[in-house]
C-alpha cells in the first residue's frame, strides 16, 4: 500500500533505494511499468525509462517480455538521447568533441603566434596544439564538477583557456555540463516535458551526468529515481550521489523485494589462453558448459572493450550457432573508410612523392584528373627527380621534371591540377576549398556530410593553419557503423556480449569476464603533459575541491550532499575506485558461476610475456589463497589446453576443400622440402625462349635475394621503393656523377686530368647541382634546406677525397668514366654463356697513344666506394687450393663480383691484363689490387651463375625482414621458412654458390 501511494499521480518525485537489480525490479520498477504503460498511451506526454547504456535498456526489456509486462508507449533512452529531448526547442548548441578539439587548438596556435609571450605559456600552447585531448578532458571535468579553470593552479594554460572560451562564444557554443546546468536552472519555470520518469542504474560514476538528470527530473510531472545502495569500493562517492537526490527529492525508502539468493556458493574457474585466438576458444567452451547448465538463466561475456577478443568470440558462437546479442559489434566502413580517402588526406598534410603515388594508385583508373598523363610515367619522372634532387616535394620534383623529361610539362600540369588546401586560412574558406577538390575528384556525397557536421564552427573567424584544420576533417570524416550477423543479433537471447558499463545493474547466472590482462581492466593511468610536480599538486587541488563541493544534508549527521550547482570531480584516483565497484559488482551480479580469462603472452608483442590484471590476481587469491606468478599463469594455460582438448564442443562447420585450396596445400609443401628449388620455389619449370641480358648489380642481388631478382626478372613486379631513405642514395650518384667529369662528359678514352683538374672538375660539377637546386627551390617559393647544404657540403667533401687518391695513380694515363657495357655475353667455360650489362665507373687504360677500344695490353677497373670500404686484398699466404678458396669467397660475399664480371667482358673484348681495384675514403692510394687471373679457379662460381640465367631457376634466400638492415619488400605475399632450411635448399640446388663453414 506504501509503494502505491509513493507512484501514484501527484505524489511528485519520490526516491527508492535497493540493493540490487531484482531488488530494484520487484520493488519499483515493475509496477512503475505497469502503471505508466496502462495511462501513457492516453497522455500527450511521452513516458520516459532513463538508463546509462543500451545494454540496461535491453536487459529491461527483457525483463518485461519475460514477466508479460507491455512496454507499449515507454521510451527507453540513454543520456544522449535524453539531451535531445531536453534540448530540441532550445536555441543551445552542443559541439561536437572534435569541435572542441578544433577550438582548443586554434587557441593554442593563436596563443602561439603572439609576441613577448612568457616562456611556460608558450611551452604551454605548444603541447595542447599538438595533442588538446589531454586539457579538454581536464576542462570538461572541471566543468562537470562546477568549477571554473582560474581556481586551478595552471597559469600557463589560462590563455589559452580563455581564447578558447571567446572561440566558444564566437561559434555559439557551450561545453555539455554548462549547458546541462543551465537547462536545469531552467526547466524549473517552464512547461513540464514529460508525463512520468524513471531513472534507475545511476550511481556514484555518473556525477558528470548530476544536472542532466535533475533537469529530465524537473521536467517530469512524476518521476521515480531508483538508488543502489553504497558500494564497498566506492562508498564516499555513492554515499555523496545518493545524500544530493535525498537532499534535493527528500528521504529515500526501501524498495521491498525478495530476498536474494544465497550465492556464498558461487563457483569460479580461471582460465588462461597462451593468445586471443586461444583465449576465444576457452571463453566458447566455457558459454556452451556453462549453457548446458540447467540453472543458466542469462550467461554475460564481459570484455574490457571492444576489440579483436570480442569478434573471435562473436564469430566463434556465430560458428556454433549459439544464438547471442553482441552490443560491441563490428565496425562497417563507410564512404571515409577507402583507401582513396586516407590517401588523398595524407597528401594534403604531406605532399610527397609516395604519398602521391598512393593517391594514385587508389583513384579509380579512368578518373578525368590524370587522363591526359600515364601514371607510371609520372611515378618514373619523379621518381627520377628525386634521386636527382633529394627534396622530397611535389612541387620542387615537377619543376625539375620540366626541365629533364621530355613528358615533365604534362606532369607539371597533371599534379598542380590537384586541388590543395590552403597553408592557412579561416573555418568557412577552409570548407569552400575542400567543397572545390571533392567536385574536383567527384566525392559528391562526401562533401555532404562534411558540410552537414560542420554546425556552428563554420562561425569561427579567426585564421589557423591546414595541419589543425585536416586533423579535425579525418575526425569528424567517420561513417564507420556497428554491425552485427544475425545469430548475434539477439537483443533478448540468453547470451548477451557486452562491456563493463553495459553489464552492471543487471542479474546474471553465469558470467564469464574476459582479457583480463594488465592495463585493460582497469584501464591504465592516462598519460599527461604536466610534468609530476604539478601533478601532484593538481591532485592536492581536486581532493580540496571534492571536499569544499560537499556539505551536511538535512537527514543529519553523516548525510553527505554536494553544494548546488557542483559536482565531485572524478580523477583518476575516483575512477579506480569506480573500476573496482563495477567489477565487484558485477561479480556479485552472478548467482552461479563465474569464469575469468586472461591471456599468457601479448598479442602485439608474443615474445613478452602478459601479466594478468589486479582483478584476476585479486579474485584468484581470495579463492586459492596463493598469488598469481608467471609460473602459475602457465600452469593455468597447460590446464586450460587440456581441457580444451578434453571438451565436447559442437564440431566447427567443415570447409570443403577447393582445388585452390588443395594446390595452396601442394605449394605448401613443396616450399619446406629438403630438395632443390622447383617451379614452386621462384623458378621457372622450361628454360626461357629467349636468354635477356642480366644486369651486373642484378647478378649480384642473385646471391643475396634471388627471390626479389626471379620476381623483378619474370613477372615484372618489384616493392614499392621507400623514398624516406633515399639520401644516402642521391649522395651517392652525386658523387660519382661529379667524378665523372674528368672525362669532359665523353664516352671514349681521353688523358687523366692531374689533381688540380680533378679537384675543379669536381667543384665546378657540384656547384651546378647546388644552383639548379636553388633555381628549382625559388620556382617553388621554397628556400634551399640546412640538411640539403649540409649533405651537399658531404657530397663535395667525399668526391674531392676519391678525385685526391685518384690523381695519385702512376704511369696510367688515359681513363674512360662511366664506362657502359653493352649486352656482353661472356663464356665462363666451355659452352657457357653469361650474357650481362652494365656500367662501371672509370677505365683506366696504360698506352703511348689515345686508345680507341678496349684491345690494350693493360686495362685498371675501378669502382668507387662513398662508404667506409676497405680494398680488395687476397693474401698470398698458404698453399693454392687455399688461396683459390680465398678468391671465391670475395665474389660470393660480394666485394668483388661486380669487378670480375666487368674484368671478364673487358677481356673478351679484347684486353689484355686486367687489374680491378675498390677505391674508397679509406683508400691511401690508387694502385690495382686483384687481377684478373687471380680469379682462374672460380670457373664454377660463374658456371653456376649462367646457368641460373638460363633454366630461371633461382630459389630464395635470406630473411623476409632484416632485423638489423634494411631489406626490400616483397611485391607479393611471402611466407617465411626457416632460414636452416633455406640455406639446405640453396646448397642442394646451387651446391657452387654455397659457402662451406670453415670459410665464414
Amino acid at each position: 500500500m506504501q509503494l502505491e501511494l509513493e507512484l501514484s499521480p501527484g505524489g511528485g518525485p519520490s526516491l527508492l533505494i535497493a540493493s540490487s537489480s531484482d531488488e530494484a525490479w520487484q520493488g519499483g520498477i515493475a509496477d512503475w511499468v505497469a502503471r505508466s504503460a496502462a495511462q501513457t498511451w492516453a497522455i500527450e506526454r511521452p513516458a520516459l525509462v532513463v538508463v546509462p547504456t543500451r545494454g540496461q535498456a535491453q536487459a529491461l526489456k527483457a525483463r518485461l517480455f519475460e514477466a508479460g509486462l507491455s512496454a507499449l508507449g515507454l521510451q527507453f533512452v540513454t543520456p544522449p538521447y535524453l539531451r535531445q529531448l531536453l534540448y530540441r526547442d532550445s536555441a543551445r548548441r552542443l559541439p561536437l568533441t572534435e569541435h572542441l578539439r578544433l577550438l582548443f587548438a586554434a587557441a593554442a596556435e593563436a596563443e602561439l603566434s603572439a609576441s613577448e609571450q612568457p616562456k611556460t605559456e608558450r611551452l604551454a600552447a605548444i603541447s595542447v596544439r599538438r595533442t588538446p585531448d589531454h586539457l579538454l578532458h581536464l576542462l570538461e571535468q572541471l566543468s562537470a564538477a562546477g568549477w571554473d579553470f582560474d581556481e586551478v593552479d595552471l597559469p600557463a594554460f589560462r590563455p589559452t583557456v580563455r581564447r578558447f572560451r571567446a572561440y566558444l562564444a564566437e561559434c555559439n557554443f557551450e561545453m555539455v555540463a554548462e549547458v546541462d546546468r543551465a537547462a536545469w536552472a531552467h526547466q524549473q519555470k517552464v512547461a513540464l516535458l514529460f508525463s512520468d520518469l524513471l531513472v534507475c542504474g545511476f550511481h556514484g560514476g555518473h556525477w558528470q551526468l548530476w544536472h542532466l538528470l535533475r533537469s529530465a527530473v524537473s521536467a517530469a510531472e512524476k518521476a521515480t529515481i531508483l538508488l543502489q545502495y553504497p558500494r564497498a569500493e566506492a562508498t564516499g562517492l555513492d554515499a555523496s550521489w545518493i545524500g544530493s537526490w535525498e537532499e534535493a527529492l527528500g528521504e529515500a525508502k526501501p524498495a521491498v523485494g525478495e530476498p536474494a539468493e544465497a550465492n556464498s556458493l558461487r563457483d569460479y574457474r580461471f582460465l588462461a589462453g597462451l593468445d586471443a585466438q586461444e583465449q576465444a576458444a576457452a571463453v566458447t567452451a566455457s558459454a556452451v558448459q556453462f549453457l548446458s547448465d540447467e540453472r543458466c538463466t542469462r550467461l554475460g561475456i564481459v570484455f574490457p572493450a571492444p576489440g579483436a577478443l570480442s569478434r573471435l568470440v562473436a564469430a566463434s558462437l556465430t560458428r556454433q550457432s549459439i544464438p547471442h546479442f553482441d552490443a560491441t559489434g563490428q565496425k562497417l566502413p563507410g564512404i571515409f573508410e577507402t583507401p582513396v580517402f586516407a590517401a588523398w588526406l595524407e597528401l594534403q598534410r604531406s605532399p610527397r612523392l609516395n604519398v602521391l603515388l598512393r593517391f594514385l594508385a587508389s583513384l579509380q583508373p579512368d578518373h578525368a584528373l590524370f587522363a591526359s598523363i600515364h601514371r607510371a610515367q609520372i611515378d618514373k619522372s619523379l621518381r627520377n627527380a628525386l634521386g636527382e634532387m633529394a627534396i622530397d616535394d611535389l612541387a620542387i620534383l615537377t619543376a625539375y621534371a620540366r626541365d629533364h623529361d621530355r613528358a615533365g610539362e604534362a606532369i607539371g600540369t597533371a599534379v598542380q591540377a590537384i586541388q590543395f588546401l590552403p597553408e592557412s586560412s579561416t573555418f568557412a574558406q577552409f570548407l569552400h576549398s575542400t567543397a572545390q577538390a571533392f567536385a574536383q575528384l567527384g566525392w559528391d556525397e562526401r562533401w555532404r556530410e562534411i558540410e552537414g557536421r560542420a554546425g556552428g564552427a563554420a562561425a569561427l573567424r579567426c585564421t589557423f593553419s591546414r595541419t589543425l584544420y585536416l586533423r579535425w576533417l579525418g575526425e569528424i570524416a567517420s561513417t564507420l557503423r556497428i554491425t552485427r550477423d544475425a545469430t548475434g543479433n539477439h537483443p533478448y537471447a540468453r547470451v548477451q556480449i557486452l562491456t563493463p558499463a553495459q553489464a552492471e545493474d543487471q542479474s546474471w547466472s553465469h558470467l564469464i569476464l574476459a582479457g583480463l590482462n594488465e592495463g585493460a581492466w582497469p584501464v591504465a593511468a592516462r598519460g599527461d603533459f604536466l610534468p609530476s610536480q604539478q601533478i601532484e599538486e593538481f591532485n592536492r587541488d581536486v581532493q580540496k575541491l571534492n571536499r569544499a563541493a560537499t556539505r551536511r544534508g538535512r537527514q543529519g549527521e553523516g548525510h553527505v550532499v554536494v553544494q548546488e550547482g557542483k559536482a565531485l570531480f572524478l580523477g583518476s584516483q575516483e575512477q579506480r575506485q569506480l573500476a573496482r565497484a563495477q567489477f565487484s559488482s558485477l561479480v556479485e551480479s552472478a548467482t552461479v558461476a563465474v569464469a575469468l580469462t586472461a591471456s599468457v603472452i601479448q598479442e602485439g608483442a608474443p615474445e613478452r610475456v602478459s601479466n594478468p590484471s589486479e582483478f584476476f590476481s585479486r579474485l584468484y587469491h581470495e579463492n586459492r589463497g596463493v598469488a598469481v606468478s608467471q609460473t602459475t599463469l602457465r600452469s593455468l594455460r597447460d590446464m586450460t589446453r587440456r581441457w580444451l582438448d578434453d571438451s565436447q564442443l559442437p564440431p566447427r562447420e567443415m570447409v570443403t576443400e577447393t582445388p585452390a585450396i588443395a594446390q595452396t596445400r601442394v605449394a605448401y609443401l613443396a616450399r619446406r622440402a629438403s630438395a632443390t628449388s622447383d617451379e614452386y620455389d621462384f623458378a621457372l619449370r622450361t628454360p626461357p625462349a629467349e636468354l635477356r641480358a642480366m644486369s651486373v648489380s642484378d647478378v649480384e642481388s642473385l646471391l643475396k635475394s634471388p627471390a626479389l631478382t626471379w620476381m623483378r626478372r619474370y613477372l615484372d613486379v618489384k616493392g614499392a621503393e621507400d623514398t624516406t631513405y633515399a639520401w644516402n642514395s642521391t649522395l651517392g650518384k652525386w658523387t660519382h656523377k661529379w667524378l665523372a667529369q674528368i672525362g669532359g662528359g665523353g664516352e671514349g678514352f681521353v688523358a687523366l686530368p692531374n689533381g688540380k683538374e680533378i679537384a675543379r672538375a669536381i667543384a665546378a660539377a657540384a656547384e651546378q647541382k647546388r644552383s639548379e637546386a636553388l633555381r628549382l627551390c625559388q620556382l617553388a617559393g621554397r628556400s634551399v634546406p640546412d640538411w640539403w647544404e649540409s649533405g651537399w657540403d658531404n657530397a663535395l667533401c667525399l668526391a674531392q677525397t676519391l678525385g685526391h687518391i685518384l690523381a695519385t695513380a702512376q704511369e696510367w694515363k688515359w681513363a674512360v668514366p662511366e664506362w657502359r657495357l653493352k649486352a656482353q655475353p661472356i663464356e665462363v667455360s666451355a659452352g657457357c654463356t653469361l650474357l650481362i650489362q652494365g656500367r662501371t665507373d672509370l677505365l683506366l687504360g696504360q698506352t703511348e697513344e689515345l686508345p680507341t677500344s678496349l684491345k690494350l695490353p693493360k686495362l685498371w677497373i675501378v669502382d668507387f666506394k662513398t662508404g667506409n670500404k676497405k680494398g680488395l686484398v687476397l693474401s698470398d699466404k698458404g698453399t693454392e687450393e687455399q688461396r683459390q678458396v680465398r678468391a671465391i669467397k670475395l665474389l660470393l660475399k660480394k666485394d668483388a663480383l661486380q669487378l670480375a664480371l666487368y674484368a671478364l667482358a673487358a677481356q673478351q673484348l679484347g684486353a689484355g691484363d686486367v687489374d680491378i681495384s675498390l677505391l674508397s675514403p679509406l683508400t691511401p692510394n690508387a694502385e690495382p689490387q686483384l687481377r684478373l687471373k687471380d680469379f682462374a679457379g672460380c670457373e664454377p662460381v660463374f658456371n653456376e651463375l649462367a646457368r641460373m640465367q638460363q633454366t630461371g631457376i633461382f630459389g630464395m634466400k635470406g630473411s623476409l625482414r632484416g632485423r638489423f638492415s634494411f631489406t626490400d619488400d616483397y611485391p607479393l605475399a611471402t611466407l617465411a621458412i626457416d632460414p636452416d632450411l633455406l640455406n639446405e635448399r640453396w646448397e642442394l640446388t646451387h651446391k657452387d654458390l654455397a659457402l662451406e663453414e670453415d670459410i665464414w
